[in-house]
């Protein structure tokens, strides 16, 4: 399977590129307290910012690049992380974001190796 033309790290430590179509961003509005409907059922309220998410998919994974993905994602020690991502025309885009439950589907034999499949995670905007 193949992988984004990427260089990702999550708090300055490289990790496996996503797959490719495995990055998904959405932007989620927050509104002000007094957003709601009226007695009309007009809208009201004031959109305060945006907050992004990304949803990270990766190809299959050795043992090491899952446990390493893990080992950063669920540090208890540390809920804030710096997700960097370089992308194809060098630009580099980053975000502090904590990190939501990693998903994985283990184990699968693909090429005479057991890896992890379907490993994914959202890292939403701090």
């Amino acid at each position: 399977m193949e992988r984004y033309p990427i260089e990702m790290t999550i708090d300055d430590v490289a990790v496996p590129a996503a797959k490719l179509s495995g990055m998904t961003k959405k932007s989620e509005k927050i509104w002000s307290k007094n957003t709601g409907r009226t007695a009309s059922l007009k809208m009201q309220g004031t959109i305060k910012g945006i907050k992004r998410t990304y949803s990270l998919k990766w190809p299959p994974l050795t043992q090491d690049e899952q446990d390493l993905i893990e080992s950063l994602v669920s540090d208890a020690s540390k809920p804030f992380h710096v997700l960097k991502i370089r992308r194809p025309d060098g630009s580099v885009w980053k975000m502090e974001c904590y990190f939501g439950t990693p998903t994985y589907t283990e184990w699968a034999m693909i090429g005479g190796t057991w890896k992890c499949t379907d490993a994914a995670v959202d890292a939403i905007e701090r």
